[in-house]
């Protein structure tokens, strides 16, 4: 959906290859990221990137936000749930940028 919106994308089939995204390019300017991953599910990810890279805003976008075990995200995290529209996420991703 970002793509159409012109924005730079790189994508990571796993939380695993992302961090080493991540590490390789010495940061993102916004990481989005699912709940539900295979091997490392996004909470840990996201954890893992804050922990390293704090200036990286994280957005997660999911159906199942019960998995953060909470109505919301914790701070400094963002949440967008499914199904959303095109509107709403480059909304979202434009003011994580401004704030960034």
């Amino acid at each position: 959906m970002l793509d159409v919106a012109d924005f730079d994308l790189v994508e990571a089939a796993s939380g695993h290859e992302a961090l080493r995204i991540i590490k390789r390019s010495g940061g993102m300017d916004v990481l989005i990221t699912g709940l539900s991953m295979p091997g490392m599910d996004g909470i840990e990810l996201a954890h893992h990137v804050h922990g390293r890279y704090p200036q990286i805003p994280i957005l997660f976008v999911s159906a199942r936000l019960y998995l953060l075990g909470k109505e919301s995200p914790p701070e400094p995290y963002r949440y967008l749930p499914k199904s959303f529209r095109l509107y709403d996420l480059v909304e979202t991703v434009s003011d994580m940028l401004v704030a960034h």
